[in-house]
């Protein structure tokens, strides 16, 4: 007995067989009449058993030209002489099922209508399509493979594993409207205000220019409720600011949504995924009134141009840069990076939650294997389209595509034309659905620009994948696949707007376990414990590393070790800088001209309570900055940066 709605007659009588045969018949006819240009079923009976009663979606028919994919059941169990039936009619059998006496079969469209004449069929009835879980269906669990791999590469699972998830920590997030009705949004929600339009209410307008902010949300903390993604910080609570709207915004507006974020809220973390190329005395001056007089960490994207150079406010010297690494902890091509950069962290294809309805769900389905795959921005949606793979080499030109062909899908390799013109010249010459792969390694991201082609037809589906799973296709053309590219909460967005929200997210599970820290002791923890990337040591491209919440959540400061009395006497060419501890421990200065970077570091192992290191070497008339280390024998330390501003002198001898 078939599941109950797909039910059918199992008379053995010939007249009852007959009959349903004929039905057969008259529906198959109907849903062989009419199809549209890219191969969807639009008939009335749609495709259909014997009962009627199994209606399939367009997009979901399963079609190849006019092969089809059924499934056949007989009088009795499939062997010898049922598959003989089969294959004179040309069928393809694909699977066989002898406890339910029924065949997979792949078969033209008119042999199947005269397969369905045979008295020894019982019913055909469509194979129809199954899909994995969506996720909105439950949580996704992070892995390297897939867009949660930054919780894997900042050892943010492992500090969750401890049961660190940012309980009690306020973090304010300042950026375009937010959709704090997503389920992954909503329980974190505690508040906000809109500087742009000068209200209370920071929602994102259901514009399409303003989804920015909620994935920026999401990484820092969405919720942990079974379904969708989950924050670095998942149970933090997020006090937000608008500060920009569908053009952007101006740093007048930035700074009072921060200001509000950190003075009202009193919110110790504020994340800043925005910027811009020039710099603002006033705008550096607030900032540093923010980390100075209240405390706040302000962490701040370093730019994606790709340039060295950090936009504004991550260059200036109080604010926490960041750049982005990819899955494998690369630089970005596009990340900005120099000698003022603090840290990287995950930024690149990064999976989280979007204002709902705005976001994509993508993958390839070819020979039963399931490939990773980004919907591209404006491409058509759909829950699942099938067709023939065919390789269309770079679809540039419209000579690559197959002539007098329709309802395939056209697979086609990045390079020299945009997506556009590609995902155009495929829909002209009738696919249904379009794959494009990288011509480097790697995944990628793209756009289609408009919501429609250049005659104004809306996009098929259209997805990009990987350089090695575009070569896998590739060898599989000629079968058939399924290109699924469906309406999602959830999206991947890449950039160091993606980095930053991870730092922000760590500060606030490294806060949660250390409340009574201050800013300055919280961003030392976050350099210090980085995992080192690149040259060894403090580099322009990774700054001082991965940032890495394992490490930081479990580093232990000072216990009562103190520093005091920092005197410094300055020449030309050599500086001695003095300091007492109130127990026996080394000493360690870094010092260098830039205030971002201390390059530089003069150590004495020696375990006493009055310290003297020397400088020498140094060049003359230069401004320099410096900072104080101890560690005891018991492995204590304490660090004396005047609260995050650096001591600093210049070698003319005259203090600053």
């Amino acid at each position: 007995m078939l599941p109950s709605g797909n039910q059918v007659n199992t008379s053995r009588t010939r007249k009852g067989l007959r009959l349903s045969v004929f039905v057969a018949i008259i529906i198959f006819a109907g849903f062989l009449a009419t199809t549209t240009a890219h191969g969807d079923i639009v008939s009335n009976g749609k495709y259909t058993d014997m009962s009627s009663q199994n209606i399939v979606a367009p997009d979901e028919a399963s079609s190849n030209g006019d092969t089809l994919k059924v499934l056949v059941g007989f009088r009795t169990t499939p062997g010898a002489r049922e598959r003989s039936i089969i294959k004179a009619y040309n069928g393809k059998i694909r699977s066989e099922f002898k406890n339910v006496k029924a065949f997979a079969i792949d078969i033209s469209a008119k042999n199947l209508e005269e397969l369905a004449k045979n008295p020894e069929v019982c019913y055909i009835e469509e194979d129809v399509p199954r899909y994995t879980l969506g996720l909105a269906d439950s949580e996704l669990e992070p892995s390297l493979s897939n867009g949660l791999y930054g919780l894997i590469t900042t050892q943010s699972t492992e500090a969750h594993a401890e049961g660190v998830t940012g309980t009690g920590i306020r973090i304010g997030i300042a950026d375009t409207g937010l959709d704090y009705t997503h389920p992954d949004i909503e329980p974190r929600y505690m508040g906000g205000i809109d500087t742009v339009d000068d209200d209370d209410d920071p929602f994102w307008n259901d514009d399409i220019m303003e989804t920015h902010g909620t994935h920026v949300a999401g990484t820092v903390l969405a919720a942990l409720n079974e379904g969708g993604v989950r924050g670095v910080a998942y149970d933090a609570d997020l006090y937000y600011a608008r500060v920009l709207g569908p053009t952007g915004g101006r740093s007048s507006d930035i700074m009072a949504g921060v200001e509000y974020l950190v003075v009202e809220k009193e919110c110790k973390i504020i994340s800043l995924s925005l910027g811009g190329s020039k710099s603002s005395r006033l705008e550096e001056k607030f900032y540093q009134d923010m980390y100075d007089n209240h405390g706040a960490l302000i962490i701040a994207a370093a730019g994606n141009e790709g340039t060295e150079g950090l936009i504004y406010p991550a260059g200036y010297p109080v604010v926490l840069s960041v750049g982005a690494v990819d899955n494998k902890n690369a630089i970005a091509d596009f990340s900005n990076y120099g000698n003022n950069l603090d840290l990287v962290a995950p930024g690149v294809n990064v999976l989280s939650s979007v204002p709902i309805g705005t976001g994509s769900e993508a993958k390839v389905i070819v020979d039963s294997i399931s490939y990773l795959a980004f919907g591209m921005e404006f491409a058509g949606n759909t829950k699942g389209i099938t067709g023939n793979v065919v390789d269309c080499g770079t679809g540039n030109d419209l000579s690559e595509f197959p002539v007098g062909e329709s309802g395939y899908i056209a697979l086609m390799q990045r390079g020299d034309e945009s997506f556009a013109t590609k995902v155009d010249n495929a829909m002209v010459q009738g696919a249904v659905a379009a794959i494009i792969y990288n011509n480097v390694a790697g995944d990628f991201l793209g756009t289609l620009v408009d919501a429609a082609n250049p005659t104004g037809v809306p996009w098929i589906p259209a997805v990009s994948v990987s350089d090695i799973t575009g070569t896998a296709l590739a060898n599989e053309a000629g079968e058939t696949g399924t290109v699924i590219n469906r309406v999602s909460n959830w999206d991947y967005y890449s950039g160091t707007s993606m980095a930053t929200p991870h730092v922000a997210g760590v500060a606030g599970l490294v806060w949660s376990v250390n409340s009574g820290f201050d800013n300055v002791h919280i961003e030392y923890i976050l350099k210090n414990t980085a995992s080192d990337l690149g040259e060894t040591g403090y580099d322009e491209i990774y700054g001082n590393g991965l940032v890495d919440a394992m490490e930081a959540v479990s580093f232990e400061s000072d216990s009562e070790l103190s520093i005091s009395d920092i005197h410094y006497k300055v020449t030309s060419k050599k500086a001695v800088i003095t300091w007492e501890t109130n127990k026996p421990s080394d000493s360690l200065i870094k010092y260098g001209t830039n205030s971002k970077h201390l390059s530089l570091e003069a150590s004495s192992s020696d375990m006493v309570t009055s310290h003297s290191i020397i400088l020498t070497g140094l060049s003359s008339s230069t401004k320099y900055y410096f900072r104080v280390k101890s560690t005891d024998d018991l492995g204590n330390t304490v660090i004396e940066d005047n609260n995050g501003a650096l001591y600093e002198f210049t070698t003319s001898g005259r203090r600053v």
